[in-house]
């Protein structure tokens, strides 16, 4: 965090018009047609949020924000916010960034944001925290939540031994809870380009939780 460059020193050039990636999921076309409601609210399972952030300034509603790495929920504003990692914030620019003709533009500015801190320090998202994340934004209805990460099960997320099985078990009543109360969970499918595998320990496959 402290080697990152501070946003004073940043351009403030427009540079919405060159993000390509905005048109090919045709982002523009959705917001002209329909505004960003701000009462969407999307949860950012991640690394934690820096609510500093002038792209992200107000949007972040502390009130759903928590920290899950212990497995249960901490409300409180330093356990939410990002420590060592600024992925969290990385993601919520991609879904938020501010509209505000300097620098670039998220898929969906107006959104508010819940900061879900399911990554510890050391990059890791154990299977409890994963759990909580998804509970906690059930409970507070949030509508759409982004998992750019995946459960940590061992020394490889190819594995086929039984202990995967309490696991699996586990993020799948999460996800399937989840979505049955009405929450959107997008699960990123590692960086890998790898053809995942349902989420089964029958034969040999590449698994991620919770995108599997």
């Amino acid at each position: 965090i402290a080697d990152q460059q501070p946003p004073a020193d940043l351009s403030t050039e427009d540079r919405s018009a060159e993000q390509w990636g905005l048109d090919v999921i045709n982002a523009r076309a959705a917001r002209a047609t329909s505004r960003t409601n701000e009462k969407v609210v999307v949860g950012v399972l991640d690394s934690g949020i820096d609510d500093q952030h002038p792209e992200l300034a107000g949007v972040v509603d502390a009130k759903r924000s928590a920290s899950c790495l212990d497995g249960k929920p901490d409300r409180s504003r330093k356990a939410w916010r990002p420590s060592t990692s600024v992925h969290g914030t990385h993601v919520a620019g991609t879904i938020a960034a501010a509209d505000d003709h300097a620098g670039v533009v998220g898929v969906a500015p107006g959104v508010r944001l819940a900061s879900i801190k399911v990554i510890d320090d050391n990059g890791r998202v154990d299977p409890e925290a994963a759990v909580c994340g998804l509970m906690w934004a059930t409970k507070n209805h949030i509508r759409v939540t982004n998992s750019s990460f995946f459960v940590d099960t061992g020394p490889s997320s190819c594995i086929t031994d039984d202990e995967f099985g309490v696991v699996r078990e586990a993020i799948t009543r999460a996800a399937d809870y989840a979505t049955e109360s009405g929450t959107l969970n997008i699960a990123a499918a590692t960086n890998e380009a790898v053809n995942l595998s349902p989420a089964t320990s029958d034969g040999d496959g590449s698994v991620a939780l919770p995108a599997s």
